[in-house]
């Protein structure tokens, strides 16, 4: 009797516990790598939105109603990214909510979220922070 050459069982199912724990370990660290680009995404935009409003005040004297009026390095670096953009609200954006692209005004300053989807956290600048960029977990 002449035996073919084949994998046996036993050969197969190590292959495949194999295969297995090395997807195990992958995957998660790919997933958390998204996020982190995610959250670079987010606060790059926000920094860009915080300079394009600043340079907007300096022209026009107060600050725009809504993100589209400003340049297109906004659009850029949120819109092309997937950051989502809004002002004033009483909760924290949270990661199923859509962006309006409103800024708020408020006396001399504004009030801004940037938040994406698919990261962890969303970016807060307001008056009552000095204006300064705070991030925020999600809750």
């Amino acid at each position: 009797m002449k035996r073919t050459a084949a994998f046996t069982l036993t050969e197969i199912l190590v292959a495949l516990a194999v295969l297995g724990t090395v997807m195990a370990v992958i995957i998660p660290s790919y997933n958390n790598t998204r996020k982190v680009s995610f959250d670079t995404a987010t606060t790059n935009c926000h920094k860009v939105i915080f300079t394009e409003l600043t340079a907007y005040r300096a022209r026009n004297g107060s600050y725009p109603a809504n993100i589209s009026a400003l340049s297109g390095d906004v659009t850029e670096a949120c819109g092309q990214a997937g950051v989502q953009v809004t002002g004033y609200r009483p909760d924290f954006p949270v990661r199923n909510d859509t962006g309006d692209g409103i800024v708020t005004p408020y006396g001399n300053s504004f009030i801004l979220y940037t938040w994406h989807p698919g990261g962890t956290k969303t970016v807060l600048s307001s008056p009552y922070e000095g204006l300064r960029m705070r991030d925020i977990p999600y809750p």
